[in-house]
């Protein structure tokens, strides 16, 4: 287990720890989100799969296929939930710029306003379980956090195999 000091002998760092502290993590993340689910106040239920859909959408307009590979679902799963935001009103299909025949996915106003109000809550819930760490435990945590996200990237994925 990772301890609060910086003195982790290289056993404790091998990449097999990691993966077992991760997957010690993933259930009280999980337990986490899913208290903001199915319903923010006032805001409609969503379920993690559309929140997530409609996180990468408010960036800017996806292709299908490149939600799909946000999201590390199947295209078939992607499609079910993006149907499901369509028709609740929170994201539109439209015609791409170059091609009318693909398709691109983009927010409403309303699916903006959803998304904001569900990531607010869930930012304000983590903002909570963070605020018993010290500034330096705070600043290794997001190192660590942003190297964890380059490294499950898609794409990094995809060059390892």
């Amino acid at each position: 287990m990772l301890t609060n000091n910086c003195d982790i002998n290289e056993s404790e760092a091998a990449p097999i720890e990691c993966a077992r502290e991760l997957m010690g993590t993933l259930p009280r993340l999980r337990r986490i989100l899913l208290e903001f689910f199915p319903c923010v106040e006032g805001h409609l239920a969503l379920t993690l799969p559309q929140f997530f859909a409609l996180s990468c959408l408010y960036s800017g307009e996806s292709l299908p296929s490149h939600l799909s590979r946000r999201l590390m679902v199947s295209k078939p799963t992607a499609t079910v939930v993006v149907d499901g935001l369509v028709k609740r009103g929170l994201v539109e299909r439209g015609a791409g710029p170059d091609d009318r025949r693909q398709v691109t996915l983009r927010l409403t106003p309303a699916g903006r306003r959803v998304c904001e109000a569900h990531r607010q809550a869930v930012e304000q819930r983590l903002c909570r379980a963070f605020a018993g760490l010290g500034t330096d435990e705070l600043q290794r945590l997001l190192l660590a956090l942003r190297d964890l996200q380059r490294v499950l990237q898609p794409d990094a994925q995809e060059k390892e195999t």
